[in-house]
C-alpha cells in the first residue's frame, strides 16, 4: 500500500508540474501573441481614451505619418491616425529599430537583421521578405518605399515597392556600398547614394528601365544621407556639405560647411534644406541655415541655445531648442514662438498646419497662439 500512495504522490507531483508548465506556456503565447503569430494588437475601446500615447522602450524613435504619428522601439512599433487614436500596434524583438513613414503608412525594421515590415493607414501589417540584413528604408509621399539589404556576393541590394508593398525595380550595386536610396515624387525614378573607396556616388534609374540614368562622383567626400526634395531635386549631405543635382544627375548647387561641425539637419523642406553648424562638437555657438536647391542660403540665424530638433515642410521650420520652440518661413524670419519649457524628444509640423509634440510616453497637438 505504501508503494502505491508514492506511486499516487509521484504522479500528483508529475501532474501539477506539467500543468505549471502549460500555465506558463499559455501565459507566455498571451504575453507575446503579437510576435509569435505575427498579427497587430486587437485594440480595445479604452486604447483611444489617451490619444498619441505609446509604451516608451530602448531607442525609441519617431516618424511623421501624415498628420499621424509611427513610433518604434526595441520591443514595440505602433502607428497612430491623425486624431491620435492607435491604428495597430505590433510586438517585436529589435536591436537597432528604425521607422521611415508617410501618410500612406510606415516602415519598421531592424538595421543589421532581417526584421523588417509596413503597417499601413489601414492598419494592415505586411512582412517584407528580404534576403539579407536590412541597412536602411525610406518612404517617399505617395507611400512607395526603398529597402537597402545585404546581398553575398554583392555591395548591397536595393528593392522599390509601391504603397501596397508590390515589389517594382531592383538594383544591386556591384561597385560601392549602397547607404540610402529614394524614389522621386512622382514615382518614376530612383536615386542610390553609395560609399566607395574614392569618397561617394548617387546613381539614378528610372523605374521603367534596368539602364543606369546618371550617376555624380563626390571624389573624397563621406556623404551620409540623400533624399528627393518634394521639388523633385536631389538633395544629398555629408560631413563637408549640401549637395544638390536635378533628375538627370546634373549639379544644380552645393553648400560648404567650411569647416563647422554639423549638429543637425532636415531634408524634408519642399525646395530647401536646413542644417545647424556649430564652430564646436559640443554644439555652442552654432547657426542654422536655410539652404535652396541651387546652394544659395536663404536665411541664416544664430542659436543661442542647445538645438534640439529640427523640422521642416513645404515653406515652414520648426526650431526646438532648450529654450523653447520657434517657427520660421523659408527665409528664416521668425513666425511664432514660445519659450515655455517642454520635456519634449521630437517637434515636428504636420501638414495641416500644427505642430506635434512626441515625448517618452505620448505625443500632444500644439497650436501657437495667434
Amino acid at each position: 500500500m505504501k508503494r502505491k500512495k508514492k506511486k499516487s504522490i509521484a504522479k500528483r507531483i508529475i501532474s501539477l508540474a506539467l500543468l505549471v508548465i502549460v500555465i506558463a506556456a499559455f501565459v507566455l503565447i498571451f504575453k507575446n501573441a503579437d510576435s509569435i503569430f505575427g498579427t497587430g494588437k486587437v485594440l480595445s475601446d479604452t486604447d483611444d481614451e489617451f490619444p498619441f500615447a505609446y509604451e516608451t522602450g530602448s531607442a525609441q524613435t519617431f516618424a511623421l505619418s501624415g498628420n499621424g504619428l509611427a513610433t518604434v522601439t526595441t520591443s514595440t512599433a505602433q502607428l497612430f491616425s491623425a486624431d491620435g487614436k492607435s491604428v495597430a500596434k505590433q510586438i517585436h524583438s529589435f536591436q537597432t529599430p528604425a521607422v521611415c513613414a508617410s501618410e500612406k503608412g510606415a516602415i519598421f525594421f531592424d538595421i543589421g537583421a532581417k526584421n523588417c515590415y509596413m503597417i499601413s493607414a489601414a492598419g494592415e501589417i505586411t512582412d517584407i521578405e528580404v534576403i539579407g540584413n536590412v541597412i536602411t528604408a525610406s518612404m517617399n509621399a505617395s507611400g512607395y518605399f526603398t529597402v537597402i539589404t545585404e546581398k553575398a556576393g554583392h555591395k548591397a541590394l536595393v528593392a522599390v515597392y509601391d504603397s501596397s508593398c508590390k515589389k517594382l525595380y531592383e538594383w544591386q550595386s556591384g561597385t560601392g556600398y549602397a547607404v540610402k536610396a529614394d524614389v522621386s515624387p512622382d514615382n518614376r525614378s530612383l536615386a542610390v547614394l553609395c560609399l566607395t573607396a574614392q569618397g561617394s556616388e548617387i546613381h539614378i534609374f528610372s523605374l521603367s528601365s534596368d539602364i543606369e540614368k546618371a550617376s555624380f562622383e563626390y571624389h573624397g567626400d563621406l556623404l551620409f544621407d540623400l533624399k528627393y526634395l518634394y521639388s523633385g531635386a536631389i538633395c544629398a549631405i555629408g560631413g563637408s556639405g549640401l549637395y544638390f543635382l536635378n533628375s538627370n544627375g546634373e549639379e544644380t548647387g552645393e553648400f560648404g560647411f567650411d569647416g563647422k561641425y554639423m549638429c543637425d539637419y532636415t531634408l524634408s523642406g519642399s525646395d530647401f534644406a536646413v542644417v545647424n553648424l556649430s564652430e564646436y562638437r559640443n554644439g555652442t555657438n552654432s547657426a542654422i541655415y536655410a539652404v535652396s536647391s541651387s546652394g544659395e542660403v536663404l536665411g541664416e540665424i544664430a542659436a543661442t541655445k542647445d538645438v534640439t530638433s529640427l523640422d521642416a515642410n513645404e515653406k515652414r521650420i520648426l526650431v526646438m531648442t532648450t529654450a523653447g520652440i520657434y517657427l520660421y518661413n523659408r527665409t528664416m524670419e521668425l513666425q511664432n514662438s514660445d519659450e515655455e519649457l517642454m520635456a519634449v524628444t521630437k517637434a515636428f509640423i504636420r501638414p495641416k498646419g500644427d505642430v506635434m509634440l512626441a515625448s517618452s510616453f505620448s505625443a500632444e497637438i500644439y497650436e501657437f497662439k495667434r
